[in-house]
């Protein structure tokens, strides 16, 4: 397989449903999910080619960097780590040193975070919230305490991507993970997304999943 030749194909999609920085930002998380960070860079040098401004450009690396540290949930830490590394030092020394340096929760409210990770949680699952964090509890009670963390301090912050954009990368990351999007359909749905743009999102993850086979 040539490696260079796929990331090169995947960096020149177009998907009509969805706007060019939200497809650029889609391909580096299926990238990092489905543990290619080589090809990360790929996408960032061709999608930062077409944009003029530094500020823009700047922006869509903060956008894409934070999609990927939440896809941490999902695909794991190892994965993330190489993938923003790989994004990091693919860039020079002037735009690395526009990119901030604090952790976005780093001084954050703990019950703030709760509260808006619960918000959220309910947001996805709709009517069946309750049962799906019953059931998670009664599997096993860390576990919950692990969901309500990651979706108070990672997932519900919507600083750099929004609700929408953030459950299009979950449904592509979940692509990438052989594990079902449904759940996450339904909530993107819930949370704004049209049925084309969900449509798009799965097409894309599954466009990087068989092109990478």
């Amino acid at each position: 397989m040539n490696l260079t030749a796929s990331y090169t194909e995947l960096a020149q999609l177009k998907v009509e449903a969805l706007i060019p920085p939200l497809v650029a930002m889609l391909l580096c998380v299926g990238l990092t999910a489905s543990n290619h960070p080589q090809g990360v860079p790929v996408i960032m040098n061709h999608y930062l080619g077409q944009i003029d401004s530094m500020e823009e450009q700047i922006k869509w690396i903060e956008y894409t960097r934070n999609a990927m540290f939440k896809s941490v949930v999902l695909c794991g830490g190892p994965r993330v780590i190489n993938a923003e590394i790989a994004l990091y030092d693919h860039l020079s020394i002037q735009y690395q040193s526009l990119l901030g340096t604090t952790a976005l929760n780093a001084n954050g409210n703990t019950a703030l975070w709760n509260t808006r990770g619960m918000d959220f949680f309910k947001q996805i699952y709709g009517a069946e919230s309750a049962s799906k964090q019953k059931m998670i509890q009664d599997a096993n009670p860390d576990l919950w305490y692990y969901v309500n963390e990651v979706y108070g301090n990672i997932v519900s912050d919507m600083t750099h991507v929004s609700a929408v954009d953030t459950e299009l990368q979950v449904i592509v990351s979940l692509i990438q993970m052989d594990a079902l999007p449904q759940d996450h359909v339904l909530g993107a749905e819930r949370v704004g997304a049209t049925r084309e743009q969900i449509k798009a999102a799965e097409f894309i993850g599954y466009k990087v999943k068989h092109l990478l086979e």
